[in-house]
């Protein structure tokens, strides 16, 4: 496993700027393969905004507001703008 750069002069900063991006990309994919189908994708938004309603029934607005973004954030990601992977490469075609 490759390691990360260290930073330690101002110069570095496009090697961190580059190797942070790429890290929070896999961390926050959904377009992983795993949300390929639709149920695991409504799924998530579900619970997701089931969650904020909870949280704002139970008196706490901050956690609310976050689950209920996140839910909506997920929306908009896994139903309007999801694009699946078919696996093709239409370089090669």
């Amino acid at each position: 496993m490759k390691r990360s750069p260290v930073v330690t002069r101002p110069s570095d900063c496009n090697t961190f700027a580059a190797f942070y991006s790429g890290t929070m990309h896999k961390l926050f994919d959904l377009y992983h393969p795993f949300f390929r189908p639709l149920w695991r994708r409504v799924a998530v938004i579900v619970v997701c905004l089931g969650w904020g309603i909870f949280e704002f029934s139970m008196d706490e607005p901050f956690w609310g507001a976050l689950f209920s973004g996140l839910g909506v954030y997920c929306a908009w990601v896994f139903l309007f703008d999801y694009k699946p992977d078919t696996g093709t490469d239409s370089d090669t075609q």
